[in-house]
């Protein structure tokens, strides 16, 4: 059964570091913290919060290159699709002809002929702001 869910990068491909280690550091040194605090624990507080800022650090670090591989990824992928729009645009019949098709089209209507009076339709426009 065909499955409508996006794709996953697979084990072999992955899409740069997992930010569940750094957020799994966090909450062990958050933990640490709490109890150490609780204790009045000083120096096993201050490991607490080493181990917290270093999971930070490696949450976001890991979070922003997993992003930029994807965009690197992205942005191929756009090359490449940009690439096949381009050679499907060389294969198109010439310019030239579609204009000889237009014209053709628009010898039928005489010339002269407008509905529309520029000088008329400029001629009732007003400025909303002009006192008249």
């Amino acid at each position: 059964m065909p499955s409508s869910a996006p794709e996953l990068s697979s084990d072999r491909d992955p899409s740069g570091p997992d930010p569940i280690y750094g957020l799994g550091m966090v909450v062990v040194g958050v933990l640490i913290m709490g109890v150490a605090g609780a204790a009045t624990w000083h120096f096993v507080f201050n490991a607490g919060t080493a181990l917290t800022i270093l999971g930070a650090l490696v949450f976001v670090s890991s979070l922003a290159a997993s992003s930029m591989r994807d965009s690197l990824k992205a942005r191929a992928a756009r090359k490449q699709a940009a690439r096949a729009a381009l050679a499907a645009e060389k294969d198109k019949p010439a310019a030239n002809e579609f204009v000889a098709a237009a014209s053709v089209e628009t010898e039928a209507e005489p010339k002269g002929t407008s509905t529309v009076d520029p000088n008329v339709a400029m001629s009732t426009t007003s400025d909303p702001r002009s006192p008249s």
